[in-house]
């Protein structure tokens, strides 16, 4: 199996074209292209996962530059974090060309995982670090980073979910000027019930953002929908078109942090905060844990000029 991408140009799809470098790298023949994200027609970057042998994956990350792919790579230092041998890209945000925020999982000796996050400057991918306060919460040591969004380079947030003892919860975290803050428990989740995650997230100004994501009973069976939001700056725009007088119209909120707000609001919330937005219904392959559908968002410009996915050969 190898990945693949392919291309839309002037209202035109183009031949798929396997990724190159990734057949290289992908020598245990199992690979998935796990997200994808376009800054402007011909300048994406998208990332996921491969087997380096059949028993040990790898988080790699690739990038198109001008209509052009370039070799994939591994993601710069998370082959140092991921000594259980499995890891993998799960969301990237890239909002002007060369400039990206992804995230992802590697797994430890325990047969854990933790979360990563790294940065793309200028075209160049950092090194994956450790998302700062994420191994302080994930007590059981299953971590997952679900999403990522960006509004401007180095300006982004983060969500997923951390492991108790019972169940999980849902985090959220935020970068400022390039420099990751510390993640921390989504504001009122513990108190909807165990099994939380956040699993959507839409960032349309720098501090704005709007998130999604579920909460359990326990029993593994039933689910209900919340919505947390974070309000706009005062320098965000505003006005009777604006998605954040909209929404700030919806309920009153707090100065500052993620507030939750009623389950009923979540998709009017997610689609006039980020305009138009997608959603597809995903089902995630975490290897060696376990299967879980969950409620995958994308932006519209994430489909601008390019999507990927795998191929059996």
């Amino acid at each position: 199996m190898q990945g693949y991408v392919v291309s839309e140009a002037n209202g035109a799809w183009e031949n798929s074209e396997e990724i190159p470098g990734l057949g290289v790298l992908n020598a245990g023949n199992s690979v998935e292209v796990t997200h994808i994200s376009c800054a402007s027609a011909g300048n994406c970057s998208a990332g996921g996962t491969y087997n380096s042998n059949p028993l040990v994956s790898q988080a790699f990350v690739v990038n198109e530059v001008g209509g052009s792919w370039s070799d994939a790579q591994l993601v710069p230092g998370s082959e140092q974090l991921n000594v259980g041998g499995s890891a993998s890209m799960s969301s990237i945000s890239c909002t002007t060309p060369g400039n990206c925020s992804a995230g992802g999982y590697y797994s430890l000796s325990s047969g854990g995982s933790e979360v990563f996050v790294v940065d793309e400057v200028n075209g160049t991918w950092g090194s994956a670090v450790v998302l700062p306060g994420s191994q302080q919460l994930n007590t059981a040591e299953n971590d997952l980073l679900n999403v990522i969004s960006c509004s401007s380079p180095g300006n982004c947030s983060a969500g997923g979910q951390y492991n108790i003892d019972p169940g999980s919860e849902s985090f959220y975290a935020d970068e400022v000027n390039g420099v990751w803050g510390q993640a921390i428990q989504v504001p009122g989740s513990l108190a909807l019930g165990v099994g939380s995650a956040v699993n959507s997230l839409s960032c349309s100004a720098d501090g704005y953002c709007a998130a999604g994501g579920a909460s359990g009973d326990g029993s593994g069976i039933n689910f209900q929908v919340f919505i947390a939001e974070k309000p706009a700056p005062s320098s965000a725009p505003s006005g009777p078109s604006s998605p954040t007088s909209l929404m700030s119209g919806l309920v009153t909120l707090p100065p500052t942090g993620f507030n939750l707000l009623s389950p009923t609001l979540l998709l009017l919330a997610l689609f006039f905060a980020g305009g138009l937005t997608m959603f597809a219904c995903q089902v995630q392959r975490r290897k060696g844990r376990r299967r879980r559908v969950t409620l995958k968002h994308a932006d519209p410009q994430d489909f601008a000029s390019g999507v990927a996915g795998s191929l059996s050969r």
